[in-house]
């Protein structure tokens, strides 16, 4: 089962706006009409319960919207580019990649149907008819579209169960499922038959939960040893924890604390959450000998014990009734922090101004890039008309600021303006 994933995604461009005026026959005094470009597709994720894992995205991993089209004469608006929608698993976390070690949370997805959207499509660009006033009836001037955002993501899945059977390898977690559900996981005498977590539904008395197998913790799991990383992101949805210990271990205690510290050392509360322990393999008879003993041994850890077999069905109702009783309890108290977290994103756009060598300013300012890019410099009246909507813009109180002298370059984009 593929658990975690990188992708890349694309939002869609906005389309350009038109540069046009009225040429009808009968109709003396035309004036512009330019429309807008149509927006850009924007990219979201959306929780599914129809999938489990995240293996389809092992043959595809970029997705792209669509552009918006471009405005035409008429007054006719460019078309929106359509969305993209990408199906994730409930339990879907998203990040940002943003550098090789640094994540940034984009969202937890963690709710049948809830949608993120992770990158935004780009605005249309404005067609002359925009820029008409009182003092410029002839506007020469329309804006390219906002571009796209590129952005790579990580998604990982942690598996939402109710309750989690955590413990070290070949204790007996897969047998146990078998005997309390319908699941029929792998089963061998040696450790990590299990290598991946294992869902299963529980019906007992009336009531039914989920079940998760988490695979073998080893020491030093939370530093990634024996795959430790993955199978612990899954451990963290679980409401509580059935800690089975294989009771041939000569240190049942030392084996809970190694496995409770791993717990501890991935996430602080993960090691503090509920945990109803049993020993598996009563069925043995030097198990069954010790049973006293190693009940003396735990209860000294304020732990209450069940003794199990997994293999008979020993003891294996009085661990679901536990269960019950404890998931009753947690669902009472749960806290609202549980819930789905979705951040609100900043989209506000860049402005910047540079000052790159003596006489030459850098000017990230994304509507004036977008102004200049289809302006004709070389017509006088559009290279006016450019210069008073920068100016209303703020972009040249902004390079008066930095000091700008006459002669100096202003640099927007690929195009260059003297500063007059």
């Amino acid at each position: 089962m593929i658990d975690s994933i990188q992708i890349i995604t694309a939002s869609g461009s906005g389309g350009s706006g038109s540069l046009s005026f009225r040429r009808e026959k009968f109709v003396p005094r035309g004036g512009p009409d330019g429309g807008d470009g149509g927006r850009g597709g924007s990219i979201y994720l959306e929780a599914s319960s129809n999938l489990s894992t995240l293996n389809s995205f092992h043959f595809k991993q970029r997705f792209s919207a669509e552009n918006g089209g471009n405005g035409r004469g008429r007054d006719r608006k460019g078309r929106d580019g359509e969305d993209t929608i990408i199906k994730v698993p409930v339990g879907t976390v998203a990040h940002l990649i943003d550098g090789p070690t640094t994540r940034i949370f984009m969202g937890d997805l963690a709710v049948e149907g809830i949608r993120l959207q992770i990158a935004r499509g780009g605005r249309g660009g404005r067609g002359n008819r925009r820029f008409v006033s009182s003092i410029n009836q002839e506007p020469l001037l329309a804006e390219t579209g906002e571009s796209g955002v590129k952005l790579p993501l990580l998604l990982e899945l942690k598996l939402l169960a109710d309750v989690g059977v955590i413990g070290v390898p070949n204790a007996g977690k897969s047998s146990l499922l078998c005997q309390i559900s319908a699941a029929h996981p792998k089963v061998g005498a040696y450790p990590f038959t299990t290598t991946e977590p294992v869902l299963a539904v529980v019906e007992t008395r009336g009531q039914s939960f989920v079940v998760a197998e988490i695979p073998g913790l080893l020491e030093g799991a939370h530093r990634g040893v024996g795959l430790g990383h993955k199978f612990l992101q899954h451990a963290e949805r679980n409401q509580i924890l059935v800690h089975l210990l294989d009771g041939e271990s000569s240190d049942l205690v030392g084996d809970w604390e190694k496995v409770t510290n791993e717990l501890s050392k991935y996430r602080l509360e993960l090691g503090q959450r509920e945990q109803i322990v049993a020993v598996n393999k009563i069925d043995l008879v030097e198990v069954r000998a010790n049973v006293k003993r190693q009940a003396r041994k735990l209860a000294e850890r304020d732990l209450k014990v069940v003794f199990v077999s997994a293999v008979t069905g020993e003891g294996v109702e009085e661990l679901l009734g536990d269960v019950l009783t404890a998931l009753g309890k947690v669902k009472k108290d749960r806290l609202s922090s549980d819930e789905t977290i979705v951040p609100k994103r900043d989209f506000s756009p860049q402005r910047e101004i540079i000052r790159e060598t003596t006489g030459r300013y850098r000017v990230r300012w994304s509507q004036a890039e977008r102004l200049i890019a289809k302006a004709d410099l070389n017509d006088m009246r559009v290279e006016a008309q450019l210069r008073q909507e920068l100016n209303k813009m703020g972009v040249f109180k902004a390079l008066q600021f930095k000091g700008i002298q006459p002669g100096d370059v202003i640099c927007l984009g690929t195009r260059e303006l003297l500063w007059i």
